[in-house]
């Protein structure tokens, strides 16, 4: 390894190069920069500057529907326009095509959410840590979190959140549901591996289980950041394939996910993304074609990789 010594009056500061060239110290800048990167497209959406440019706007005008001062205001929005995000022609922002989409509904609100989730669970994280009573599970309970967490799937995840059961353990319906959305990454494996069993008794015949499998192998950040809130979620780091093996020890038969409906991976995707586009807008319909995809026999089950069930 290559290293690189500087030194100051007051302190000495060794800075190894990692692989790829990049230094430790920059590597840590970089991210201390995404915080910052991400705080400002946080502070967008917190405060409407971001829906306001559903159509272009000048900042003055940007700064007086906000009320915050020009300076900030141009200071935040600049700060996306480096991102690539939007895009400025002199005192006048708009957001890039692919960015206003994501400012009308259906996708508005669940894309706060998901930036409001990630900011607040982030922060727990931390101060937990400073605590030194950082542990795994699911033991938020500042009801803003709590609310982020439950807008990101719309009207989809609200009508599987009705189908959780508090205690999968002491589940003991038999043949009583068509669906069950089953919430593995949460759940400890000796929990999971009960849990299935009893998800399998209260199923009717043809009904399906739905899964995803968060974790996912390899040093990429994606794949070590999945593992990281997989545990942190209160779960056990499973990839797809044991969360399949786990499955079939329980007695459910695989469906192929892909049989006609060309590039979309999985019932859960599909669901996804009929009800994100508004093809599905009330529970009837999604009713209706969970019951049209139900298996002439047997239980059905589809875990989908987290990078699978993206509606992008």
């Amino acid at each position: 390894m290559e290293q690189a010594n500087e030194t100051s009056s007051d302190d000495s500061v060794s800075t190894t190069k990692m692989s790829g060239g990049a230094s430790a110290r920059q590597v840590i800048n970089d991210l201390s920069s995404s915080v910052w990167a991400f705080s400002a497209l946080a502070c967008a959406l917190e405060t409407g500057l971001l829906e306001a440019l559903s159509e272009s706007g000048s900042l003055a005008d940007l700064s007086h529907r906000s009320g915050i001062p020009t300076p900030l205001v141009e200071g935040m929005l600049d700060v996306l326009v480096a991102l690539g995000l939007l895009q400025r022609d002199g005192d006048v922002y708009s957001g890039v095509p692919g960015l206003l989409p994501l400012l009308q509904a259906p996708f508005r609100d669940p894309l706060l959410a998901d930036v409001r989730s990630a900011y607040l669970q982030s922060r727990a994280m931390i101060d937990a840590a400073k605590r030194r009573t950082l542990t795994g599970g699911w033991y938020h309970t500042d009801p803003e979190l709590l609310a982020a967490q439950g807008t990101p799937g719309g009207l989809l995840f609200y009508m599987l959140a009705q189908m959780l059961f508090p205690q999968i353990e002491d589940l003991a319906d038999r043949e009583a549901f068509d669906l069950i959305w089953l919430p593995q990454i949460f759940l400890p494996r000796e929990v999971l591996e009960r849990g299935l069993r009893r998800a399998w008794a209260a199923l009717r015949p043809g009904g399906w289980i739905l899964l995803i499998a968060y974790s996912t192998p390899g040093m990429d950040l994606d794949a070590a950041l999945g593992r990281l809130m997989n545990v942190l979620w209160g779960g056990d780091p499973l990839y797809p394939e044991q969360v399949a093996e786990l499955l079939a020890a329980a007695a459910f038969a695989r469906d192929d996910p892909q049989a006609d409906r060309g590039p979309t991976t999985g019932v859960l995707n599909y669901l996804i993304d009929l009800v994100l586009y508004e093809s599905l807008s009330t529970k009837n319909e999604v009713d209706e074609f969970v019951a049209s995809r139900h298996t002439k026999s047997g239980k059905s089950w589809f875990v989908g990789a987290l990078a699978q069930i993206n509606t992008e």
